[in-house]
């Protein structure tokens, strides 16, 4: 089950990396699954890979979690990946999940589950293209496994579910002028002021 970001310790492990296809996959033990607080939608949900843009509070949680995945591997690269890579060679390989972009400077970039579940603000399931760029949502994210290519390694959080948040609907509107109907009588001298009076209590 899904904790919040902010109870959520990062204290997992690498496993031995075994290789899957191209690449070496290290397992994340045990595999680590947050509720994210709200954030920007600013790509479609459809497209396998999907961008957020996120508070600074997340953010940091974001890069601890890369920390604590560069830490892991520096202190047991031996036992992860059973090769003799210098610190500075998997410092610099080493690909982070959270980018920049023209519009924002703090992104996450987020692998985008087969099985993802979308739901509307009420909890109804819904279908992803229904999320538009722009929205407010906030989702689910797993953090399972790191994998090792030739060029570089990292790991990537992966969204397996997402709700859209309900938007504020502005209750503001423009401040009415002022018409010859709508403007008030003005008693004058000549009328009487307990009358008038009266007639308005």
């Amino acid at each position: 089950m899904a904790r919040h970001y902010t109870q959520t310790e990062l204290t997992f492990r690498l496993s031995p990396a075994h290789k899957e296809g191209k690449v070496y996959v290290s397992a994340v033990e045990p595999a680590v699954s947050v509720q994210t607080p709200s954030m920007e939608l600013k790509s479609t949900l459809d497209a396998g890979v999907a961008l957020f843009g996120v508070s600074d509070d997340f953010a940091r949680f974001l890069q601890q979690a890369e920390q604590r995945i560069i830490e892991d591997v520096l202190e047991r690269k031996e036992e992860v990946l059973r090769k003799p890579l210098t610190d500075e060679f998997l410092q610099q390989k080493f690909k982070h999940f959270l980018v920049s972009t023209e519009d924002a400077p703090v992104v996450l970039k987020a692998r985008v589950s087969d099985g993802l579940a979308v739901f509307d603000a009420s909890g109804t399931v819904i279908c992803a293209e229904e999320v538009a760029p722009g929205t407010r949502v906030r989702g689910v994210l797993d953090l399972v496994r790191v994998c090792f290519g030739k060029s570089e390694w990292g790991a990537m959080w992966r969204l397996s579910q997402v709700q859209a948040l309900p938007t504020a609907v502005c209750l503001l509107t423009e401040e009415p002028t002022v018409t010859e109907e709508a403007t008030p009588e003005v008693v004058t001298d000549d009328e009487d002021l307990a009358a008038a009076i009266d007639e308005y209590v």
